[in-house]
């Protein structure tokens, strides 16, 4: 399994975030750190930590509006968003999944990430409303 069972629980999470970027640089620490938070605070119904090939990710599920969300533990990455089968995607490699086009989106780690990921999941959610 590349992404490991399911939690709801804030202090699972927290711990994976921080493992993973133990040995960061302090400022990419905060930078990682941020964008989960952002993520966090949007309310999805579950989350996802990574393993494998997607150790350092952590799936966010948004499934009233079919939508997942892959966010990177590494700076100057991307998040990946998914519809539909999501554990399906998660077992693939990133070159897989762009080769593909399997993602719905992919949002670079950018000075405007966190609007254009709002963006993108209030038009999804606007989509199925």
């Amino acid at each position: 399994e590349i992404l490991r069972a399911g939690t709801r629980e804030r202090s699972d999470w927290e711990e994976y975030v921080q493992k993973t970027v133990e040995r960061k640089p302090k400022a990419q620490q905060v930078e990682i750190c941020r964008r989960h938070e952002h993520l966090m605070e949007m309310g999805p119904e579950f989350c996802v930590l990574g393993a494998q090939n997607f150790f350092g990710y952590v799936g966010y599920g948004f499934p009233k509006i079919n939508l997942y969300i892959f966010e990177s533990n590494e700076i100057n990455n991307a998040t990946y968003m998914f519809r539909g089968n999501w554990e399906q995607a998660s077992r693939l490699t990133k070159m897989e999944v762009l080769s593909g086009g399997l993602q719905e989106a992919r949002v670079y780690h950018t000075e405007h990430w966190g609007d254009h990921v709002s963006h993108l999941v209030a038009d999804f959610a606007k989509e199925v409303a």
